[in-house]
């Protein structure tokens, strides 16, 4: 891939999910909480070469696809995504738009372009992970039909639950 502009990975957001477990009954449950003081957090600068090596449990960076959204020369959105051909799915390994564009619909054209490419890999869904704390990236998973499909409370840290930093796995079927 040729170098691209640096579009960086953050959110911020005045409401977050926390997640109460039940041991006793072995469940989970989220619940939506609105925040007194908003919460922010920056993932990376944005350069690829900086993030791209974070993603090594993807695979070699030759394994992963790209497709940008651009307004002429400009890029302003970035998906990078994986096939998985022992689970039959696509692995939306990243989504990032331009923060002065986000809104304006470039992440749902992103994730439509996904749609599109499944058929291609016989993909019969699609799976994307990010955390209970990025309530906006959860809300806009489920509206384009991911629904949730578990968690990993240690996935980060020892204290994953305890900072409600908990990984969250989305998962869209596809026809």
């Amino acid at each position: 891939m040729r170098s691209a502009p640096p579009i960086q990975s953050s959110y911020e957001t005045d409401r977050v999910f926390r997640l109460e477990r039940d041991e006793a009954r072995m469940s989970w449950r989220l619940r939506e909480e609105k925040l007194e003081i908003p919460f922010g957090k920056l993932y990376d600068d944005g350069v690829v070469d900086d993030w791209i090596g974070t993603y090594e449990d993807a695979g070699a960076p030759e394994d992963l696809r790209f497709a940008g959204a651009f307004a002429g020369d400009e890029l302003l959105g970035l998906l990078t995504w994986r096939p998985m051909t022992w689970n039959e799915t696509l692995w939306l390994v990243d989504i990032r738009v331009q923060e002065a564009v986000r809104g304006r619909g470039i992440g749902s054209h992103l994730l439509a372009y996904l749609d599109r490419q499944a058929p291609a890999f016989q993909a019969r869904g699609i799976s994307v992970e990010t955390q209970i704390n990025n309530y906006p990236a959860v809300r806009f998973y489920q509206k384009h039909g991911y629904r949730v499909a578990g968690f990993h409370d240690h996935l980060y840290t020892n204290t994953d639950v305890k900072l409600q930093n908990v990984a969250v796995y989305l998962f869209k079927e596809l026809p």
